[in-house]
């Protein structure tokens, strides 16, 4: 009978190369003090080459998501009954699920199945505000939120908090753990529909359609402005906001829209702004190094560039009212490249994933 734990070392590294996520580290790490060992020596170096997998959904509700892998160009197939019949939506590793039959809230780690439960939808403050008229009911779970951003790991402290954008114009509320309800930040009287949300050197930053960046003020509970986009934004694009390599960033993604019998839209390119919040500076970055940014339904982040594109934006389709209204969308993905404004398909799987519930994201592992 063969020993395990007296196998050579060697060998134990040659396996290590073959594990792509970080619970296979963790278990292999778990079987005795020598593979132990070997997995806290590669662990450096694995995190490293971790890169974000595009999670896909079929069209029609199932217990089954595939993982698309830039790492390896391939799909894989997990088994995962929590997102069945419910939206989806990723931040730092996680998944905010919220379910069509009552509106249960929960955060989802996808490649443990560890679930926490979050407070119920109900809680939100003038929820029934932001219905839309004419809208399939079924589809309200959709709607319902639009961003999330985790500010930390669940799974490495209890002392986390999340921040959801809600309802039409993405109003800003947050809960705490063991929070039984979501509290509610205040906006300024006049209303802008908020893009996106970051947690930024232990802070909240929202951004809206006038390109304002609003500060969280958790002491308070209102939002304050810190910032604005020195021009005037155009209707046809969109914002995302996010930290990188140590800075604050503002993404603007040009949209071509035409609405006619039958709509078409796509995304014509992107510019990026680094944004020193102190006197309102902004600063048109040119060149990325070896960052990649990740755009889409999936809180907005950066990476090192391994096993992707540097100097490039990776995006999905978040075009919203062509998936509830219309059951279309999912075609405008790809990957843009910052050198030459030239934009090429993400993955030659294009096209794998039509959910009008769960548009593709980019899910972290961590």
């Amino acid at each position: 009978m063969v020993d395990w734990s007296n196998l050579p070392t060697d060998i134990l590294w040659e396996i290590t190369k073959h594990l792509t996520l970080l619970e296979d580290l963790v278990a292999f790490g778990s079987v005795c003090s020598l593979w132990r060992f070997v997995a806290i020596m590669v662990k450096p170096e694995f995190l490293f080459k971790l890169t974000p997998w595009l999670m896909l959904a079929p069209e029609k509700p199932t217990d089954e998501r595939s993982f698309y892998s830039i790492s390896e160009d391939s799909i894989r197939y997990f088994i995962l009954p929590e997102v069945n019949s419910r939206r989806c939506l990723s931040s730092k590793g996680w998944l905010l699920t919220v379910a069509e039959a009552d509106l249960n809230m929960a955060l989802l780690h996808p490649f443990s199945r560890f679930e926490i439960e979050l407070p119920h939808a109900k809680t939100f403050e003038y929820l029934h505000h932001f219905h839309r008229g004419g809208l399939d009911p079924t589809l309200f779970h959709v709607q319902l939120i639009s961003k999330f951003v985790l500010s930390s790991n669940p799974m490495c402290t209890p002392d986390y908090l999340v921040m959801v954008l809600y309802g039409y114009i993405g109003e800003v509320a947050y809960c705490k753990h063991g929070d039984k309800s979501w509290t509610k930040i205040k906006s300024p009287p006049i209303k802008y529909p908020n893009y996106d949300i970051t947690y930024y050197k232990g802070l909240y930053y929202v951004i809206n359609w006038l390109g304002q960046i609003m500060q969280c003020d958790l002491t308070t509970n209102v939002l304050v402005e810190v910032a604005q986009i020195p021009h005037e934004q155009p209707s046809s694009s969109t914002l995302y906001m996010m930290e990188s390599a140590g800075a604050l960033i503002v993404v603007k993604r040009m949209i071509y829209y035409e609405d006619s019998e039958e709509v078409t839209y796509g995304t014509t390119g992107f510019k990026v702004f680094q944004v020193e919040l102190r006197n309102n500076k902004w600063s048109e970055m040119k060149d990325l190094g070896n960052r990649t940014l990740f755009v889409g339904y999936n809180s907005s982040f950066s990476a090192e560039s391994c096993y992707c594109k540097s100097n490039c934006i990776y995006f999905t389709d978040d075009c919203l009212e062509q998936y509830i209204c219309k059951g279309e969308g999912g075609q405008d993905i790809g990957i843009y490249n910052m050198l030459d404004g030239s934009i090429e398909p993400c993955f030659h799987f294009q096209g794998s994933s039509y959910s009008r519930v769960n548009p593709p994201m980019w899910v972290q592992q961590i």
